[in-house]
């Protein structure tokens, strides 16, 4: 085994992650009002900050990433919405999506 090769694997997938990342719609609350974010979440980070939301924690976003933008109300606007879609590939329809299949799941269930 050549284990010189695996060192570098290992450090290019370290660089890779390093500048990749996870583009998520935060949504939250300050003490006054409603907010949302685009996030780009590293990838080392992603289940920890996903744990937090869950779980309702209070977080501060620039811990996990980079805030893209950001502004008040409970969710972005469509023209924020498509500008993100064309800069970022975000896909706002997949919540949606993937409440309805919870939703499918849980009524099977049932």
């Amino acid at each position: 085994m050549d284990t010189e090769n695996i060192k570098n694997d290992e450090i290019n997938l370290e660089a890779i992650a390093e500048e990749v990342g996870i583009l998520e719609l935060f949504q939250g609350t300050t003490v006054k009002e409603s907010f949302y974010a685009y996030i780009i979440v590293s990838p080392a980070k992603i289940f920890d900050f996903k744990e937090k939301v869950m779980n309702c924690e209070q977080i501060t976003l620039a811990d996990y990433g980079e805030v893209i933008y950001a502004d008040y109300g409970s969710f972005p606007p469509e023209e924020i919405q498509k500008e993100m879609q064309e800069k970022h590939g975000a896909d706002h329809s997949l919540p949606a999506f993937l409440d309805s299949q919870t939703n499918e799941m849980m009524e099977a269930m049932r």
